[in-house]
C-alpha cells in the first residue's frame, strides 16, 4: 500500500498510502517499521516540508528536553514513565538534557509530546529530533581542463587518491565569488 514519492541522498526514501491516513495511524504504522527493520532502518515517521521550503522534515518518535537546574534524576525518571516516554541517551555535554523518545505505550507522537514537555513547569525547552535531508550542491564549471585539476575533484583520475581533494565543487555550490 505504499507508492515511492521520492529518493533523496544518503539512503532517505519518502513514501505516501494508497489511502489516506489519520496521523495516528501513521505513527503506529512509523513505529512498526522500525521495530521489525532495526537493522535496516534507523527512522521512520510521518514527513512535513516547511512553508517555502522544499526539504522535508521526517518527524520522528525522537524529541530533545532540557530540564530545569534541580531538577532530579528520579523526577525526570518519573515523569517520563508517567508520560510513556523513554532516554534514549543523555547529553554529553549538557547536564539534564535528553534525547528522548515516545513509546508504545502512549498513543501521542513527537510532535505533541515535545509540546506537552514545553509546556510543563521542570523543563527549559523541548522539541522534535527532526530527520531533514542534507542537500549536496555543487557546481562543476565547464573548464575543459577542470578533469586534470585533481586537487578540486579527485575521482582518483590519473592514477590518484579518490576524495583526496579540498572539495571545490562544494563550495562553489554555494559561492562563487563576487
Amino acid at each position: 500500500n505504499l507508492k515511492l514519492v521520492k529518493e533523496y541522498p544518503l539512503g532517505v526514501f519518502v513514501f505516501e498510502f494508497s489511502e489516506k491516513r489519520s496521523l495516528n495511524e501513521i505513527v503506529k504504522i512509523s513505529r512498526t517499521i522500525v521495530g521489525q527493520e532495526q537493522q535496516f532502518i534507523a527512522y521512520a515517521g510521518f514527513v512535513t516540508t516547511p512553508q517555502d521550503s522544499t526539504v522535508p522534515l521526517i518527524v520522528t518518535d525522537e524529541f530533545i528536553v532540557q530540564f530545569k537546574q534541580g531538577t532530579t534524576s528520579q523526577q525526570i525518571a518519573s515523569f517520563n514513565e508517567n508520560n510513556g516516554v523513554e532516554i534514549v541517551s543523555p547529553d554529553p555535554f549538557v547536564k539534564n538534557q535528553f534525547l528522548l523518545r515516545v513509546t508504545e505505550r502512549t498513543t501521542l507522537n513527537a510532535l505533541t509530546m515535545a509540546s506537552n514537555y514545553d509546556k510543563n513547569n521542570i523543563t527549559i525547552f523541548s522539541h522534535p529530533n527532526f530527520v531533514t535531508v542534507i542537500d549536496f550542491r555543487q557546481f562543476v564549471p565547464n573548464d575543459p581542463l577542470f578533469n586534470n585539476q585533481w586537487y578540486h575533484q579527485n575521482t582518483g583520475q590519473s592514477g590518484g587518491t579518490n576524495d583526496a581533494d579540498i572539495d571545490t565543487p562544494f563550495s562553489w555550490g554555494i559561492t562563487r565569488g563576487s
